[in-house]
């Protein structure tokens, strides 16, 4: 997870990228109201419902655009840069 303005971010190793470990961390470190943007994996597709909602979800699916053409705001390329920089 990375926090757009500050640049804090949170990684954590995981034994299963799915929702079921997934989901869990993001409900101990996201506060209520924070918009989550993420590609359109799968494993991301409840994070609109979780706790009924208090989460907003964008997606931006890399088929088709890297940026949201018509929400320039819309994107992962923070987090996708930070991902980078791990790997590294």
């Amino acid at each position: 997870m990375l926090e757009r303005g500050s640049g804090k971010c949170w990684l954590e190793i995981v034994p299963r990228r799915n929702a079921a470990t997934l989901e869990p961390i993001m409900i101990n470190h996201l506060l209520p109201g924070t918009v989550v943007m993420s590609d359109a994996w799968g494993g991301y597709a409840n994070v609109g419902t979780i706790n009924n909602g208090v989460y907003m979800h964008e997606v931006i699916v890399h088929a088709h655009n890297f940026v949201d053409p018509l929400r320039p705001d819309i994107h992962t390329q923070g987090i996708e840069g930070l991902w980078m920089q791990v790997k590294l």
